[in-house]
């Protein structure tokens, strides 16, 4: 929960409502993302209407090779690799450096 609302409990008190907040917050701005994409992806399913077919078997030929993928029947390399913002010495992921909260 630390990670969502944005506050570590280390022995300190934290108001109930300042995590409360933080909570509605977080579930809030996720609310946003996710409605915005809903309606952009529903707007370019109507644009693109008689090319819809092809979209279908495009994602569906893609979902199958990520399915062999994930059960180990194929390997594809470019999923294994991983990217850093910064580069080496420079500025990292602030996700990377959360503690957790050892109470």
């Amino acid at each position: 929960m630390s990670l969502a609302t944005g506050t570590v409990d280390a022995g300190q008190n934290t108001a109930r409502r300042v995590v409360f907040l933080h909570a509605a917050s977080f579930v809030l701005g996720f609310s946003v993302v996710f409605v915005a994409l809903g309606a952009l992806l529903g707007a370019l399913g109507s644009a693109f209407q008689e090319e819809l077919i092809w979209f279908q078997r495009v994602a569906g030929v893609l979902l199958v090779i990520l399915g062999l993928h994930l059960a180990e029947v194929i390997t594809i390399p470019l999923l294994y690799r991983s990217f850093q913002v910064g580069g080496p010495g420079g500025p990292s992921s602030t996700a990377s450096e959360v503690e957790p909260s050892r109470a």
